[in-house]
Order: C-alpha cells, then sequence, then structure tokens
C-alpha cells in the first residue's frame, strides 16, 4: 500500500500478530514429546481495543469516519473472511490541540489496559507522552508526527510518514526560486516547529536567503496582536532594505494560522509581502476553507508532501472523499 495506508498496514500488522500469538502459544508443546491441541483460537469472541486519540476536536471530523467506517470495517471484514470470531474497536478520543491533555487521554487508555493506540498526530504530542508509553510497554503509532527531534533508536513510537529533514531543502528552494532575499519565521512554540526550523536554518544558508527574525509563539496562542506589530515593523525595516519583492514570511504553524491571518488588516507590511508554509498548512482543510482569501491575496504557497499514487491510493482517497467531502491526504 502506498504512504497514506501506512496507518491501517500498521495496526493491522500488530493484530496480526496478537491473533497469531494467541495460536501460537495454545498449540506449543505443552511438554517435550507431547502437544497440546487447542481447536478454538483463545480470542474467539473477543474484540481488541485500540485506543484512537485525535490531534484535535476539529480532527474528529475525519478521524471518526475513517477509522470506524473504513480502517475497522476493513479489518473486521477480513477476521470475517478468514473466519475468526474477533473484531476490532477503537477507542476514540481527542486531545483538544493540548499535549497536557494527549498525555492524560494516554494514561487512561493503560488504566483499562489498553496499550495500543493511535496518537501523537502532532509532534509535541507524542513527545509529551513517549516517556510514558516507553516506561508502561505501550505501543504509540503516528501517521503524522514529522519532527526530527523524535528520531530516537528503540523508543515504542512507531511512525508512518516521513520527517521533516525533506522539508529544508524544499522550503529553502522554494523561497529561492520566487526571489526573495530574506524572510522572517513565524512559529508555534513547540518540538515540531522547533524541528522545521532547525532543519531549515541551514538550508536557507546554502541558499543565501537571509533572516530577519525568528518570532516564536506559544501554542495555545489566540490573539496575535503583540506579535503582529512585532512582524509588521522588523518587515518594514526590511522591505525598506531588500524592497518588497524580496521579502517574506515563512509560517511553521498549524491551524492558528487561519486566526493569524484573519488579524492581519491593520499591518500593511505583513499584507504586503509573500507568505509561505509548511506542509501542515499545506494539507489543511481549514486553511481552505476559512482562509482561501488572504492565502490567495498573500500568496500563501506551501510544501505539501504527497503519496505517489496506485489503484490502492485513489480506492482510499474516493472512500475517504465520498464520508468527508475531502480528499485523503499524506497523514490520512
Amino acid at each position: 500500500m502506498e504512504n497514506t495506508n501506512y496507518t491501517m498496514v500498521a495496526i493491522a500488522a500488530v493484530i496480526a500478530l496478537l491473533v497469531g500469538a494467541g495460536v501460537g502459544y495454545s498449540m506449543a508443546p505443552e511438554s517435550e514429546g507431547t502437544t497440546l491441541e487447542v481447536n478454538v483460537n483463545p480470542l474467539q469472541g473477543k474484540t481488541i481495543l485500540i485506543g484512537n486519540i485525535a490531534s484535535s476536536t476539529a480532527g474528529l471530523e475525519t478521524t471518526v469516519p475513517l477509522f470506524e467506517e473504513i480502517i475497522a470495517a476493513d479489518i473486521n471484514d477480513y477476521f470475517s473472511k478468514m473466519n475468526y470470531d474477533v473484531s476490532v474497536e477503537f477507542l476514540t478520543d481527542t486531545a483538544d490541540g493540548q499535549a497536557a491533555i494527549h498525555l492524560e487521554k494516554v494514561q487512561s487508555f493503560k488504566a483499562m489496559d489498553v496499550t495500543l493506540f493511535i496518537g501523537g498526530g502532532w509532534s509535541s504530542q507524542a513527545q509529551a507522552a513517549l516517556s510514558y508509553v516507553n516506561d508502561n510497554d505501550m505501543l504509540m503509532i503516528s501517521s503524522s508526527s514529522t519532527s526530527p527531534l523524535l528520531a530516537i533508536a528503540n523508543d515504542r513510537l512507531f511512525r508512518t510518514c516521513p520527517t521533516d529533514y525533506v522539508q529544508g531543502p524544499a522550503i529553502s528552494n522554494m523561497w529561492k526560486s520566487w526571489g526573495v532575499d530574506a524572510i522572517l519565521i513565524f512559529q508555534r512554540g513547540d518540538s515540531w516547529a522547533d524541528g522545521i526550523y532547525n532543519v531549515l536554518l541551514p538550508e536557507l544558508e546554502i541558499v543565501d536567503i537571509a533572516v530577519i527574525e525568528r518570532v516564536r509563539y506559544a501554542a495555545e496562542v489566540t490573539e496575535f496582536s503583540s506579535y503582529l506589530a512585532t512582524m509588521d515593523r522588523l518587515l518594514g525595516e526590511a522591505i525598506a532594505e531588500y524592497g518588497e519583492d524580496r521579502v517574506g514570511i515563512q509560517t511553521i504553524s498549524f491551524d492558528e494560522q487561519v486566526v493569524m491571518m484573519s488579524q492581519t488588516g491593520d499591518y500593511p507590511n505583513i499584507r504586503a509581502v509573500i507568505f509561505m508554509g509548511t506542509e501542515s498548512s499545506g494539507r489543511s482543510q481549514r486553511m481552505i476553507d476559512d482562509a482561501a482569501g488572504l492565502q490567495n491575496a498573500g500568496g500563501g504557497f506551501s510544501s505539501l508532501m504527497t503519496p505517489a499514487k496506485s489503484w490502492k491510493w485513489i480506492s482510499l482517497d474516493e472512500r475517504f472523499f465520498d464520508l468527508v467531502a475531502q480528499p485523503a491526504s499524506f497523514y490520512t
């Protein structure tokens, strides 16, 4: 399967191990020279519970139908065809966009003896939960955590997508192709955005693009006026030095960028320059739905990781679109 299907593949592989391990144990030799034969699958009649934490409440709109009507449905259909009297059920919850809440949900799963879960959708959430996951022999599967800072050997986080190492060269070349000489970086204050910043900085130096300033905001902020005032002043100075067409803003943000964009009306220098984002804004449905006009006016380009197309991908994409009226993405 292509990259968007990796989450489903990872889940199915772990479930297969659970079912297979039960059968293997039951059919193992009882003692040397004798074998205990079992005619019933040890998991017969059982429901395998798997945790599932949506990164944000908005994410539930697509997470619930994806897991209930596609992933669980396909896995249970497979069990039925194999004549296994076993089913899988996803216990879906939300982290409300907060790493601390995500950790609380993980701890709740552990209290229920659910040790396999889909979560850590944001790298900050994965990072906050990782020590607990490692210490308690849990397994966290993430389809969208991309921070290079979480590439840790022998941990219990399994990621089905590439890291942000690939974004540095792509973004820097985007800016170079646009003829920009200097950019202001506007980023979330979390491990995901820090990871991209650390990867991007040396790549910008290679293509000789200056960084005007790094504006780092708290992830929970919803009022950006103080940040915007600072940015507008810095951009005014940069425009005077380089020229309006040679200056831009690089955002490393999630959906809060929609709120930020809506608050830029009183800041002419911000509105005057081009914006570029990362893959997070490139695949954000909210950016498309709520900030399309501002994005178009500001030239809001973004990098975007996409899977290669195959009949399997096309099938998944069509089923997903029929459910939620959105195209499937690399991180679905």
